[in-house]
């Protein structure tokens, strides 16, 4: 469930439930009709945990095979794998960026993902670590 006012209608952005799967691949599959590219950023995963979960891995496969290009996970607080799969990038966590907790893993990156003619993806990252609470490239 989504916090009041969050939610994504017909007249303004927001976000879109992933604990309602059939509409967020129906709107992946529309999106898909009149764009180039579409980049679904999923909010998932357990913290601190080094690889994605079976649920992970199942969802991000069903939003590519919807019309996703690009699924962008986040929230582990870790690194976890970058995949590609039926063409499409998977990130299924990207780490932290900003972030001050000394507790958590301080080495991340900066995914690169560019859209070629016709329509290939090009991947490329800048590894990063988080000093001071800001992130620096190594």
């Amino acid at each position: 469930m989504l916090p009041p006012g969050w939610a994504a209608t017909a007249g303004s952005p927001g976000l879109a439930s992933a604990y309602q799967e059939r509409r967020l691949l129906a709107e992946v599959r529309q999106a898909r009709t009149t764009s180039d590219a579409v980049v679904v950023a999923v909010h998932w995963g357990f913290e601190r945990s080094p690889d994605p979960d079976p649920s992970q891995v199942g969802l991000a496969h069903r939003l590519v095979d919807a019309g996703a290009s690009v699924v962008l996970g986040h929230h582990p607080h870790v690194l976890q794998p970058v995949v590609r799969y039926r063409g499409a990038v998977i990130a299924y966590s990207l780490g932290n960026f900003v972030f001050t907790a000394p507790t958590v893993q301080q080495e991340s990156m900066i995914l690169r993902v560019g859209i070629l003619p016709g329509g290939e993806l090009s991947l490329s990252s800048v590894p990063i670590r988080i000093s001071g609470g800001q992130p620096r490239p190594i």
